[in-house]
């Protein structure tokens, strides 16, 4: 057999290491995918049995992150010093506040809950930097979407065959324990299935298909009468028209032309239909005006806070007052100031009107739909959670930390290697791989899982959420 000349060996050898590289690249792939899908599962199937909708989340949300957080290291995204300082700052000043706690085991679950869906973020960063990926995330929750709309209207023909008592669409919800938790989760989803309805739009039958699912999703909505979520649809929206002027005009139009789609299907599931079955019907108000008790709970955080105000309670504290409301404040500031401390709530706001201000430049250079539909459910996620649990929700958290990684790996600028990335993130990996990993290895094989892990009251960490 000839021998390859040494020079002709000189050029071939490079090529080992970079295939080696290569299917490297793919197994990191696999894995951060397989978690994905196994997320994106429970809320489309009841795999454990012993387990509520929230507590099967909650469980696969830790399972996501023990996959998602060591891929972080793989490329993460080039973030500015002072951002990564003030990261550092907001997670250290938890950690301090979580050990200084009344139940620093509670608070140090919580901590890492919060590490790990940053981590998340940088994961999906690193992942979504090609199209491909990005489509298959979009996928995901479009698949997600489709099957709580064919479940909810599966249940609403079941409940008019079956001539049920009164049609009330809280109890025709799938997936969730809350319809709110639904809510949370169509402001997050609504915009990214208009935002490729247009983009695809040059193939006619799945831009049908998307709005068709838009159109279900709207009714969804409507029927459920969430305030926040209508209120944050309309807000992020409007501040697309005001940031972007025309150019993003065809989106707007979308969701709206869907929204009225699906008032009108809405006013004839629920109002013409039963009418004229005469079968009795909830029907609820998406108009009120009243706070619903929140501002109870406000009152309580900022009490809270002045009573602690530079570390605060711990995190997850806010679930020690027992309220008998929430568990939370549903209010993400107040959330953190009465739990974490002033400083670090500053610190965590400062990263947020940083990362939006990048956003803003970021989608305004950009015509492809996508960005703007990622915006609008980004920003829209950010004032729903002004009034409700958004980052409290297992299911909700674990999409909008996938949807941040999407959206920077779209706007980041630059992907040099930084050094002070790593610092961040080996802490944060550790302390957040090991809390994480315990929690999912002391509840393997529990039977009565609510028993085990509550003291009940309204969800928190786990569906039943005081903790002490």
């Amino acid at each position: 057999m000839k021998k390859t000349p040494r020079l002709g060996r000189l050029f071939i050898q490079p090529s080992f290491p970079t295939s080696r590289m290569h299917t490297n690249r793919q197994l990191i792939h696999f894995y951060w995918l397989f978690g994905l899908a196994l997320f994106s599962s429970t809320s489309l199937q009841s795999w454990l049995p012993g387990y509520d909708w929230y507590d099967q989340q909650r469980l696969g949300q830790l399972i996501l992150l023990l996959i998602a957080c060591p891929l972080a290291l793989s490329k993460p995204p080039n973030l500015s010093p002072k951002t990564i300082l003030l990261i550092g700052i907001f997670f250290c000043l938890g950690a301090i506040s979580s050990i200084s706690a009344k139940a620093p085991s509670w608070a140090l679950k919580e901590w890492s809950i919060y590490a790990g869906l940053l981590l998340l973020s940088f994961s999906s960063s690193s992942i979504t930097r090609n199209q491909t990926t990005q489509n298959l995330v979009f996928m995901a929750i479009t698949a997600c979407g489709t099957v709580f709309a064919a479940m909810f209207y599966t249940y609403y023909i079941i409940a008019l065959s079956v001539k049920i008592t009164a049609l009330d669409p809280y109890l025709l919800v799938y997936g969730f324990d809350n319809p709110r938790f639904l809510g949370q989760f169509q402001i997050l989803l609504i915009p990214i299935l208009a935002g490729l309805s247009v983009e695809r739009r040059s193939s006619i039958s799945l831009s049908v298909f998307l709005l068709i699912i838009l159109i279900l999703q709207w009714s969804i909505a409507w029927s459920l009468a969430g305030r926040g979520f209508l209120l944050a649809v309309l807000l992020s929206s409007f501040s697309l028209l005001i940031i972007h002027k025309r150019k993003h005009f065809r989106l707007i139009i979308t969701l709206a032309a869907t929204a009225l789609a699906g008032l009108l299907l809405f006013s004839a599931c629920f109002i013409g239909i039963p009418a004229l079955l005469e079968i009795p019907h909830q029907q609820y108000d998406s108009l009120r005006v009243d706070l619903s008790k929140r501002d109870t709970i406000w009152l309580l955080a900022l009490n809270m806070t002045i009573e602690s105000p530079w570390i605060g309670a711990g995190p997850m504290h806010f679930a020690a007052a027992r309220s008998h409301i929430a568990a939370h404040p549903h209010q993400i500031f107040l959330q953190l100031l009465a739990e974490w401390g002033a400083p670090a709530t500053i610190s965590a706001a400062t990263v947020i009107l940083y990362s939006f201000r990048k956003a803003i430049s970021a989608v305004r250079a950009s015509p492809a739909p996508m960005d703007a539909a990622l915006w609008i459910s980004l920003s829209g996620g950010l004032l729903l959670a002004q009034v409700d649990g958004v980052l409290v929700t297992p299911y909700t958290q674990g999409w909008l930390a996938i949807l941040s990684g999407v959206a920077l790996a779209r706007w980041a600028e630059g992907n040099d290697r930084n050094c002070f990335m790593k610092i961040l993130i080996l802490p944060l990996l550790l302390m957040s791989f090991f809390i994480c990993g315990e929690v999912v290895l002391s509840s393997i094989g529990v039977v009565d899982f609510s028993q085990k892990h509550m003291n009940s009251g309204p969800p928190r960490y786990w569906g039943s959420g005081w903790i002490y």
